[in-house]
């Protein structure tokens, strides 16, 4: 059985863990304002409420005793967002930033598995397989029938029929994989990216019946104007947009429409089979922006789209209409790839970190802020013996968790996306700094599991592990390659 055989193993224990992968947040700065006031500041007082409520919190997971996992009790993932709060994306009743990591705490309870960020609002599953979603709404992105916003989440009630496995955001749009393999799309349907055959917006999930008489979807991934299907018999289907080689098909000139696609235009408006991908034995698909990465079972990564500030990774900054090898990495086993706005990331089985595109803020994480056609080694992180398991690529910023459940961001810091408690712009990876209620809920068994990032705003899970989850922390992780990515 080789590594990626192991890796991908399915687990058969009490519950399905989460994905590793992109967007975290903080709290804010804990303790008591310093000063004689006897009347606290509005921020102050929020500080104190929240310090209250991760203590409360604490109590409950130690109240457990003995390392004991109560998943009635917990009920899942404990949700994290900072950065951009303007749209409500952040899932905390209003429109504030945050710079330090915030639980979402209408999510307490509810046995969150999944998250992931999209340009303006939020989309998490269940362990049950129910979907919420969240912030700006115009489009339909959110999938409640309306295009109003939601300044906290709020269950899809579309999909109540259905036991989502997956769920991911583009810009404008969303997407959910169903436990029985089906594909949902919701939001702005510009380009042909919700895969019905034209350009029409859809305010509530629409099922993909293209890719239903094909195969059963395993995982999807969305851009700013295209979609790509994950199949379980690991092939891959993309439309949307055919400017740049976004879709992957070599047909980028503005020819006719795709076949099967709708009445006429130029772009893809149906799923269509990615044919050079064909016998390559896809496991994981990951799409931002106007580019999009696969890698293979055999731990080799692919790319194609708009190849500006070198984000494809093959020395140059010239369009792929179609998926090329990314020869840099062929001496690596790559286990996860993420695409970012204008840089890309990707994991090695052996925890090393590589990027590569766009370096103006500092987001590749070399110390500089220059571009890089390659794949690059973040030296910082190997340098200090860090093991890195998954990586979130947000449109100029980058988040990384670390086998010890460490969460490192780089990159532009606007907005406190990248949790420091600041808006400061860094070139390497630095270490969110958790407020002191967080680390207790460390101690009370809590471990960083998945991270996830977008635009302006990150989020992370927090999980109520077993006893001797330090000894099962990787097998976490696997668990989540072999749920979703295969």
């Amino acid at each position: 059985m080789t590594s990626l055989e192991a890796r991908t193993k399915v687990h058969t224990g009490r519950i399905m863990r989460a994905p590793p992968g992109e967007a975290r947040r903080s709290i804010g700065g804990g303790g008591q304002p310093s000063g004689l006031s006897t009347t606290p500041s509005s921020s102050a007082r929020e500080e104190e409420e929240e310090e209250l409520s991760l203590q409360s919190l604490e109590g409950e997971l130690l109240g457990m005793g003995g390392g004991h996992r109560s998943e009635e009790g917990l009920g899942g993932m404990l949700v994290f967002t900072w950065g951009r709060g303007e749209d409500g994306q952040l899932g905390h009743d209003d429109q504030k930033d945050q710079l330090r990591p915030q639980l979402v705490e209408v999510l307490r309870g509810k046995g969150v598995a999944d998250i992931a960020c999209g340009s303006g609002h939020t989309v998490v599953r269940t362990l049950a397989g129910e979907v919420y979603t969240w912030g700006r709404g115009d489009d339909g992105r959110l999938g409640h029938g309306d295009t109003g916003w939601k300044w906290a989440p709020m269950r899809v009630e579309a999909l109540a029929m259905h036991s989502v496995a997956q769920v991911t955001c583009g810009s404008y749009h969303t997407a959910a994989v169903t436990s029985d393999g089906l594909l949902f799309t919701w939001g702005g349907g510009m380009y042909g990216k919700l895969g019905q055959g034209d350009e029409k917006g859809h305010p509530t999930p629409q099922c993909v019946k293209a890719l239903r008489e094909v195969g059963r979807v395993k995982q999807v991934a969305c851009g700013s104007r295209h979609t790509v299907a994950l199949l379980e018999n690991h092939t891959v289907y993309c439309w949307g947009a055919k400017e740049d080689g976004v879709s992957g098909h070599d047909d980028d000139d503005g020819a006719a429409a795709s076949s099967g696609g709708g009445s006429g235009g130029v772009h893809h408006y149906a799923p269509q089979l990615v044919e050079t991908l064909v016998g390559v034995s896809v496991c994981q698909v990951s799409a931002c922006g106007f580019h999009t990465c696969v890698v293979s079972m055999k731990g080799k990564v692919y790319s194609w789209g708009q190849g500006k500030f070198g984000r494809l990774g093959h020395g140059n900054d010239v369009k792929q209409s179609r998926p090329t090898q990314i020869d840099k990495l062929n001496a690596w086993c790559i286990r996860q790839v993420s695409a970012g706005g204008f840089h890309t990331a990707a994991v090695a089985e052996s925890g090393e970190l590589f990027t590569w595109g766009g370096g103006e803020h500092g987001q590749l994480g070399h110390g500089t802020k220059m571009n890089q056609l390659r794949p690059e080694l973040v030296e910082s992180l190997r340098a200090k013996g860090h093991f890195v398991l998954q990586v979130t690529c947000g449109w100029s910023h980058t988040v990384a968790l670390t086998q010890s459940g460490e969460v490192f961001t780089w990159g532009n810091g606007d907005h406190g996306k990248l949790g420091h408690g600041n808006t400061d712009k860094i070139c390497e990876p630095k270490a969110v700094a958790w407020s002191e209620s967080i680390q207790g809920l460390v101690r009370a068994g809590c471990h960083v599991v998945r991270v996830s990032s977008y635009n302006e705003h990150t989020g992370s899970f927090l999980e109520w592990e077993s006893y001797y989850f330090d000894a099962i922390v990787t097998e976490s992780l696997t668990i989540f390659y072999s749920n979703v990515l295969l």
